[in-house]
């Protein structure tokens, strides 16, 4: 569960960063742990050229995940029953709880590990 709520949050903290201009689109379809060193170091050096150009964009970027999946938590603590509580019905609640590409983000980390079915 934790997993699933932090890979969403670095996922839309990247969407963001693409649709600010702060990284490339590639970022959205590569899985850095499949980059060889020399790719790994160019794609570090543009995004510290990019953060020392646009350092807000970068917080702004990242308040937005933490606030997009941490509302949607919080928005789904007021709909379960702590005494019925399955993780499942967590994470379907946290899901019916996001909006839009969040929600989608949420939905895809949860269903790779197995806590909710795919839809």
């Amino acid at each position: 569960m934790t997993g699933a709520v932090f890979d969403s949050i670095v996922e839309i903290y990247h969407r963001q960063l693409v649709a600010t201009g702060c990284a490339d689109a590639r970022l959205l379809d590569v899985d850095i742990r499949d980059l060889t060193r020399d790719q790994f170091d160019g794609f570090r050096k543009l995004t510290a050229e990019a953060f020392q150009d646009k350092p807000l964009f970068f917080k702004l970027a990242l308040t937005f995940a933490r606030d997009a999946v941490g509302g949607a938590l919080a928005m789904a603590l007021r709909k379960l029953d702590a005494d019925t509580l399955r993780l499942n019905q967590a994470a379907d609640a946290i899901v019916m709880s996001a909006k839009g590409t969040s929600a989608e983000s949420l939905e895809a980390n949860f269903a790779w590990r197995q806590i909710i079915g795919s839809r």
